[in-house]
C-alpha cells in the first residue's frame, strides 16, 4: 500500500468516477499527485544553479562574484541620488535624448545583484522539510511562482533596456549586424547571467524540468 499513497486519497472508486478514471488513462493522475513534491526538488535545483552562478560569475564587470557585488549594488543604491541626476545630465549631453536610455539600462544593472539575491531568497519559504499533504507544498509553489512572475519580469525589461540601448545608442553597422554582434556580446559578458535566467525558470511550478514515475 506504501507504494500506492496516493490511492487512499480517492474518496470514490475510480470506477464510479469517471473523472479519475479519464484522469488516469491520460496519465495526469499520477502526474499531478505529486507535482508540489517535485516542485520543491526542481526548485532546489534552480536555486543551487543561482547560486553557483552567483558566487563563481562576474556579477559587477570587474570579476567580482555576486555576494561582492551586493556590497557594490548596496552602496550604489545609496548614492544613487546623486549619481542618477548626474549621469541624466552628462549622458544627455553626450547622446541627446537618448542618452536616458543609457541611465535607465545603467540603474537596473546596479541593482541587478540584489533584486535577484532577494528573488530567489525570498522564493524558499516555510520549512526545509516538508511531507506529502501538507499545506507546506502549496505555499512553496507560491512562492515559488511569486518569485519566478518578478524575477522573469525584471530580467525582460534588464534585457530589453539593455538591447534597446545597444541598437538606438551605440548602433554602428546594420541592424542585423547589429543584432548578431550583440548578441555575442552579451554571451561573453553575461554568460553567468544567462544561467541566472535559467534558474528563474525553474521556479515557474507549472513547468516542470523533467519527472519520471
Amino acid at each position: 500500500m506504501e507504494d500506492h499513497w496516493w490511492e487512499t486519497k480517492i474518496q470514490v472508486p475510480v470506477e464510479e468516477n469517471p473523472v479519475v478514471e479519464e484522469l488516469i488513462q491520460t496519465h495526469d493522475f499520477y502526474e499531478t499527485v505529486p507535482m508540489t513534491l517535485v516542485y520543491t526538488k526542481q526548485k532546489s535545483l534552480a536555486i543551487a544553479l543561482f547560486v553557483i552562478s552567483f558566487i563563481a560569475g562576474d556579477w559587477w564587470w570587474d570579476g567580482s562574484n555576486g555576494f561582492l557585488a551586493l556590497i557594490e549594488s548596496a552602496i550604489s543604491i545609496s548614492e544613487m541620488p546623486t549619481w542618477i541626476p548626474d549621469a541624466i545630465n552628462e549622458n544627455n549631453s553626450i547622446f541627446g535624448s537618448k542618452g536616458i536610455f543609457i541611465t535607465i539600462s545603467g540603474v537596473l544593472w546596479e541593482i541587478s545583484p540584489i533584486v535577484f539575491f532577494l528573488g530567489f531568497a525570498l522564493s524558499w519559504r516555510g520549512p526545509f522539510k516538508i511531507e506529502v499533504g501538507t499545506e507546506e507544498l502549496e505555499k512553496h509553489k507560491k512562492s515559488g511562482k511569486e518569485s519566478y512572475k518578478f524575477l522573469l519580469y525584471f530580467s525582460i525589461l534588464l534585457f530589453l533596456m539593455d538591447f534597446i540601448t545597444y541598437l538606438v545608442v551605440w548602433n554602428q553597422y546594420d541592424w542585423y549586424i547589429d543584432i548578431i554582434e550583440y548578441l555575442l556580446n552579451w554571451y561573453n559578458f553575461h554568460f553567468w547571467k544567462i544561467l541566472t535566467f535559467c534558474a528563474v525558470i525553474g521556479l515557474n511550478p507549472d513547468k516542470k524540468w523533467s519527472y519520471k514515475r
